[in-house]
């Protein structure tokens, strides 16, 4: 546990490019403050403990080529990932209440070891600035289990399917976000101000791209003078 502000942090990439953590199963890092957790510069460093972001405060888990098999936990706070990392059975990213933005790189898989409690506050999830859910070869589904996913500047989707029936996809406010050789069955939303931009090819197969302007501008848009949606 810490108590003084963001300072706290658990760290493997202060020593060499070879360093990693092992966080073992029945460890909990947790506190009044918020803080870091730095997996390591070496790829394989395993998560397997309780990392809980608390109310008011933020967690960030970082590191090259991390893996979580232990609990992720947004419990009032704002809970982050970024690197590059995946999660994997028993693993999970547990967004009971506040915030989870996923950053970094990471793919649908990952994204689906997601626990969110249908209850009153289920949290927001963000798919974090800059950040990339490598779908390529899957189908990615926001349903009522996964609810709803906001896109975050420069966020990125990058191929396979997106399915979206009782869930939400949508970019927040005044962002351009991506989506790159994607086919869409339901509706992303642009919100107001927002761009969603086209990378290679966004196929609409039964799919809606919502322009939700309030009175700013909002686009769907290329991304460069070789990009299509159809």
């Amino acid at each position: 546990e810490g108590t003084n502000a963001t300072n706290n942090r658990v760290d493997a990439s202060s020593f060499t490019g070879a360093a990693k953590f092992n966080l073992g199963p029945g460890l909990r890092v947790t506190g009044p403050q918020g803080g870091s957790v730095l997996m390591g510069d070496a790829s394989g460093g395993i998560n397997e403990a309780t990392i809980e972001a608390v109310t008011g405060k933020t967690v960030t888990v970082s590191g090259t080529g991390w893996i979580n098999r232990g609990t992720l936990h947004a419990n009032g706070g704002t809970l982050a990932t970024s690197g590059t990392w995946s999660s994997e059975a028993p693993g999970k990213l547990l967004l009971d209440t506040g915030t989870m933005n996923l950053g970094g790189t990471f793919n649908t898989a990952s994204f689906n070891t997601l626990d969110r409690p249908n209850d009153a506050d289920r949290g927001t999830l963000n798919l974090a600035t800059s950040a990339t859910l490598d779908n390529t070869g899957s189908t990615l589904t926001l349903d009522a289990v996964k609810g709803t996913l906001n896109l975050g500047s420069s966020a990125r989707v990058l191929g396979g399917t997106v399915v979206v029936t009782d869930g939400v996809l949508q970019t927040a406010n005044s962002v351009s976000a991506f989506v790159e050789n994607v086919t869409l069955t339901g509706q992303i939303g642009v919100r107001d101000g927002a761009a969603l931009r086209v990378r290679g090819a966004l196929t609409l197969d039964d799919g809606v791209v919502s322009l939700q302007s309030t009175g700013s501008f909002t686009y769907l848009a290329t991304a460069d003078s070789t990009s299509t949606a159809s």
